[in-house]
């Protein structure tokens, strides 16, 4: 976050800047706080606007997925916060 800044400004720039995609519908799913690395992390739910096929150098690789294909290598507390969003109202990309 730019100092300032409020989050959801921030992940509209993050996204934006990093893989060229916009977001509206933007809304705080949940929250939490880390103790190792210190750190607090907010989960939003949005919905896309368009398509993005740039990356940049800190991005290598960016996927749409369905909910029973997520991939293996997907931390299993990120894996449950996406069904979590999903259960809890979120649609799934068309």
């Amino acid at each position: 976050m730019e100092d300032g800044e409020q989050p959801e400004e921030t992940l509209r720039r993050e996204l934006r800047e990093e893989i060229g995609l916009e977001v509206q519908k933007l809304e705080v799913f949940t929250a939490r706080a880390f103790r190792l690395p210190k750190q607090v992390e907010i989960v939003f739910r949005c919905q896309t606007i368009g398509e993005t096929d740039q990356l940049s150098f800190e991005i290598q690789k960016a996927g749409w997925f369905a909910p029973g294909e997520l991939p293996k290598e997907l931390p299993k507390d990120q894996a449950q916060l996406i069904k979590r969003a999903l259960n809890d109202g979120a649609r799934p990309r068309d």
